[in-house]
């Protein structure tokens, strides 16, 4: 099979039917009949890296139904494929997030957040220097949120946070307004009040399905839903029998960039995270010097 480059787990994607799949059919003979496989080679030639598709033949529903510690046996198990390959962390579908999968030891899961925000912020300083942007409206939330409205914010444009519970950000917006000197604003989405030279970024797949129709407003969709950001990964994506999502494509984009930055060898994590720069910044930073913006940014433009 040669050497690999990342291991990408994923469930099958419609839940198992019939009296077999029942709670208690599953909790009894699921650890012994339902095991992980490498479905597949995952070959991305555009960024240099080839990586396996691992696959729980089960969906999310029918893991749902297993008791944790059952859950957790299946898991360990696709972990154990990572590991057999001496790779240094997996990548998961983000839809899978909810389902709280957690590995034993230092095998890290990655689930794509970085390179999402890595990617916003690409888009954001590439549109500010080809177009008049009067305000950046970010709408949802990430883990890490308040490091990346930090830098955003940094970049002298008014920001605009839209979210479900704005209260949650009272403090991150009083800190940014009255101590860095920022400008940032905070509440409910509105897209009735988005105008003219704004770029509005859409993280939460609540809202994956709305569009506008105000002239000159530049949307640009990053949800787990998205695709079309990129069709040559996504083409790769595609032959390998893997659906064209940003849900699928971002946790292995950002498990390859760490593996090609040296993010496992000894004494990087530290140089990178505790360093300068924070982790999305990083990736953003190393995407510049491998050129993989371009394959995303010729969408944007």
């Amino acid at each position: 099979m040669g050497k690999l480059d990342f291991a990408f787990f994923n469930l099958i994607n419609r839940d198992k039917k019939g009296l077999f799949y029942q709670k208690g059919f599953l909790d009894r003979l699921s650890p012994f009949i339902f095991y992980p496989r490498i479905k597949n080679l995952i070959q991305l030639a555009p960024i240099h890296c080839q990586g396996c598709h691992i696959v729980l033949p089960l969906g999310a529903g029918n893991l749902q139904l297993l008791e944790p510690s059952k859950q957790q046996i299946m898991f360990q198990r696709s972990c154990g494929v990572a590991r057999d390959f001496n790779l240094q962390a997996m990548a998961v579908n983000r839809s899978l997030k909810d389902l709280n999968l957690e590995t034993q030891g230092n095998l890290p899961l990655i689930y794509g957040d970085e390179f999402i925000k890595a990617l916003a912020y690409t888009i954001i300083k590439h549109s500010l220097s080809r177009r008049q942007i009067s305000k950046i409206v970010l709408v949802g939330e990430m883990p890490g949120w308040a490091d990346f409205v930090l830098e955003v914010s940094n970049l002298q444009v008014p920001v605009s946070i839209q979210s479900h519970c704005p209260s949650r950000y009272e403090i991150m917006i009083y800190r940014l307004m009255y101590e860095k000197g920022n400008v940032v604003s905070n509440s409910q989405i509105n897209p009735h009040k988005w105008e003219k030279g704004n770029l509005v970024i859409i993280f939460d797949s609540q809202y994956h399905q709305l569009s506008i129709a105000i002239p000159d407003v530049m949307l640009i969709k990053l949800t787990n839903e998205s695709q079309g950001l990129s069709t040559e990964l996504e083409t790769r994506l595609q032959s390998s029998q893997i659906d064209p999502l940003l849900c699928n494509l971002a946790p292995i984009m950002e498990t390859c960039l760490l593996q090609q930055a040296g993010f496992w060898r000894p004494g990087s994590e530290q140089d990178i995270v505790k360093g300068q720069k924070i982790m999305f910044q990083s990736l953003a930073d190393w995407g510049h010097r491998t050129a993989i913006w371009d394959l995303f940014l010729d969408k944007v433009a």
